[in-house]
């Protein structure tokens, strides 16, 4: 059995080695075929125009995040500048709010004034109506008594103190 079985091995051996030179004379002949044929070189131009076209889509990723960086930083200051609008416009009625309510305190005190000021002047026309009319009062009893009591030459003197009274009555109602 060593007979066989070297001869065996060796053929083995020989169908291994002969195997191998037909696989890399086939591997040989496709790559003359390949390069004569140029077979791979639509695949080249594909992969050109692919390598290309990323590249096209590389650079217009890169201008579309520039351009959102720039839309982001105008938003920004927009952001910031309706923020000073919006602060402006705050004050602004603040400072408004503020002198309304200063002018209508002074209006409500010259109002308030004005009114304390009639009162005092109704109060004045009122007492001297008061005065007045009991001055009149007075000297219209005072007569009637002094006429019914009189005598002639009281008379005479009653009615010079009524003139003198009435002189009076006159000046205090002026």
């Amino acid at each position: 059995m060593s007979a066989e079985h070297a001869a065996s091995q060796t053929t083995i051996e020989w169908l291994l080695h002969s195997n191998v030179f037909n696989v890399l004379m086939v591997l040989a002949f496709l790559a003359f075929v390949i390069n004569k044929f140029k077979l791979f070189s639509s695949v080249g131009r594909q992969q050109a125009t692919i390598a290309q076209q990323l590249a096209q889509a590389e650079e217009k990723r890169t201008q579309a995040e520039q351009q959102l960086l720039q839309l982001q930083s105008r938003i920004s200051a927009i952001d910031t500048e309706a923020e000073g609008i919006l602060e402006q416009a705050r004050t602004a009625a603040n400072t408004l709010q503020a002198k309304l309510i200063a002018n209508a305190q002074q209006e409500a005190e010259r109002l308030i004034e004005a009114a304390k000021q009639r009162v005092v002047l109704e109060e004045k026309a009122a007492l001297e109506r008061v005065k007045s009319e009991h001055i009149k009062a007075a000297v219209a009893e005072a007569r009637a008594q002094l006429m019914n009591t009189q005598t002639e030459t009281q008379a005479v003197a009653l009615k010079g103190f009524v003139q003198q009274l009435n002189q009076v009555n006159l000046a205090s109602v002026r």
